[in-house]
């Protein structure tokens, strides 16, 4: 079987067109004048009609108001066409027009509830309220059963000021539909910005008798009272709340902050903990107390105390809860107690391999207790969730070089720089690590060539100037870039002890022998008394400069300082300076 499209949209439409028509026979005061029609115009009228209705349903929207518009101008007192026009040019943002078009639909049928309502919301709109509640009060007596409608009547006559009004029309939807949350609340509001306390309360009371289970309820008659300044009325909800849950999570954290706000902080402390300890309770919200306190027990032994009580009852609270674990490692990290701190961001781990940040700082950590072998495996499983994250790649390559694998650090470093992108800062120190391992591998054109990039995006990074000209000296090539370059480094970072010595031993290298003491004897009085390397260097200077006796003193003391240089044993035997 086939079916006739036009003729299935005709009938739809042609069955909307005579509901409207029925209606104006059976409540219409008086009657519509109706023009007369050919059947000509008649049948074109109905062709029009469903062919406009057609391109409104598959969304050409200008070919359906030029067919709309065309209806009317067949037979301009047919409702439907000004109806669907004011929809479509509604929708389409034009409000004004909207409303015209809806206003002649309701002159020509004063009772369609439809085209009445929808001039009501475009009188809003265009902010007609008067006459919104006109239409709405006409509507809420044609349907009383729309209740929707009605509260929005209510809600025009609390936006006018009209607060008896609106606040009849809601008792009336509340003795039809019982208690409301939407409407006690409402009034809850209004009352208090009035004023009007006892009243506000009594609406909250009104919320609690009808779900008595709420305690969100009791917490909001509770914050009423409290905020108004009626103590005594809050604590008695407060104890009236107890009584019926006294694990109640909601309660708790209410008694805490009424407590704290009253300074009574032993009080605040027994029902926090009592949250804490609740693994009912909501861990974000205990997570959200503990981020505050972060920042408060910063520099308070006190409330720093607190915290790591909480801490401790929050993972006890939630042992299969990774934040948990996270938050508490957060607080012995910044209390430098990192071995503990390890165990708990390797727990967050184990409970949610997902997040980067947990990686990068487990990483950190191990970093500064030098668990570099620890460092490398956590830095390799990082890697296999996050390949393309440049820090895990960069501690790696750094553990690698303490661990003297200087090959695979470079392996590390030179994957690991592609994936710094932008941040230069970052790049800059791959670089510099590069620089560092390609030389103890003794690739010193790989060296320097990685330190000049490195310097070439950072041109002030000590480090890299200090060791890459100590390491020129080491190999006596390019002294006087060499010296440029600690110069450099001792004037950006005057008063360091190494930095001053590597200066000294590149114009050393350079035959300066008078200026090579200046600046190694600046390093050993500035804290280099204890290095082996700085006293071994200015005893080489005392020899150079022919004080032999002052050159094995400061020899020997080297060697008693433990510095590792293979010609230190033959110096104070012969003593002379060898290489």
């Amino acid at each position: 079987m086939t079916y006739n499209l036009r003729l299935i949209i005709s009938i739809i439409t042609l069955s909307i067109v005579m509901v409207g028509c029925m209606s104006n026979k059976q409540t219409s005061k008086e009657p519509i004048q109706i023009s007369v029609l050919t059947e000509k115009q008649r049948i074109a009228f109905e062709e029009e009609l469903i062919d406009a209705n057609k391109e409104k349903m598959l969304g050409s929207l200008d070919a359906a108001q030029k067919g709309f518009l065309k209806c009317i101008s067949i037979d301009p007192n047919q409702a439907a066409p000004y109806y669907e026009l004011a929809q479509i040019n509604a929708d389409q943002g034009n409000i004004s027009s909207a409303y015209e078009y809806v206003s002649k639909a309701v002159e020509i049928n004063a009772d369609n509830y439809w085209y009445a309502y929808l001039k009501a919301k475009l009188a809003i709109e265009l902010q007609k309220i008067d006459e919104a509640i006109k239409i709405y009060e006409s509507l809420a007596k044609q349907k009383p059963g729309d209740i929707e409608m009605r509260y929005e009547l209510a809600g025009m006559y609390l936006f006018k000021g009209n607060i008896k009004a609106g606040f009849a029309e809601l008792d009336r939807i509340e003795d039809e539909m019982g208690v409301s949350d939407q409407i006690s609340m409402l009034k809850h509001q209004i009352y208090l910005k009035g004023g009007e306390v006892v009243k506000a309360a009594a609406e909250v009371r009104k919320l609690i008798e009808a779900y008595p289970g709420s305690m969100e309820y009791y917490k909001t008659l509770a914050d009423t009272y409290m905020v108004n300044g009626k103590e005594q009325e809050a604590i008695a909800v407060y104890n009236e709340m107890e009584r019926l849950a006294p694990n109640d999570p909601q309660l708790n954290f209410a008694l805490a902050n009424f407590y704290r706000q009253k300074g009574d902080e032993a009080k605040a402390k027994t029902y926090i903990y009592r949250v804490f300890e609740n693994p009912e309770a909501n861990i974000d919200q205990k997570i959200k107390i503990l981020l505050d306190y972060f920042d408060a027990s910063d520099n308070n032994k006190v409330a720093e105390q607190e915290a790591f009580e909480l801490c401790e009852r929050l993972v006890d609270a939630h042992p299969d809860q990774a934040k948990a674990h996270a938050m508490y490692a957060d607080f012995l990290y910044r209390d430098k107690q990192l071995n503990a701190a390890a165990r708990q961001y390797r727990k967050t781990l184990e409970l949610d391999s997902s997040r980067y940040a947990i990686w990068n700082q487990l990483i950190v950590v191990e970093s500064e207790l030098e668990q570099y072998e620890s460092l490398i495996k956590t830095a390799d499983r990082a890697l296999e969730l996050f390949p393309n994250q440049p820090f895990p790649y960069f501690f790696a390559g750094i553990a690698s070089m303490q661990l003297k694998n200087n090959s695979k650090a470079i392996d590390y470093l030179e994957t690991g720089k592609d994936f710094a992108l932008e941040n230069k800062v970052l790049k800059a120190q791959f670089f510099a690590s590069l620089g560092d391992a390609y030389h103890a591998n003794n690739l010193k054109d790989k060296s320097y060539e990685a330190y000049d990039k490195s310097l070439k995006i950072e041109p002030s990074n000590v480090y890299v100037l200090n060791n890459y000209s100590y390491y020129l000296s080491l190999d006596k090539e390019n002294l006087d870039k060499a010296a440029e370059m600690a110069s450099l480094t001792n004037k950006i970072a005057p008063n360091e002890s190494s930095f001053e010595d590597t200066y000294g031993w590149v114009l050393f290298q350079q035959g300066k022998y008078e200026e090579a003491k200046l600046w190694i004897e600046k390093a050993y009085n500035n804290g280099g008394k204890t290095s082996g390397v700085i006293v071994e260097h200015l005893g080489d200077v005392a020899s150079k400069l022919g004080n032999r006796e002052e050159a094995v003193t400061l020899w020997t003391k080297a060697k008693e300082l433990g510095v590792e240089s293979k010609m230190i044993d033959k110096k104070i035997k012969d003593g002379v300076y060898y290489e």
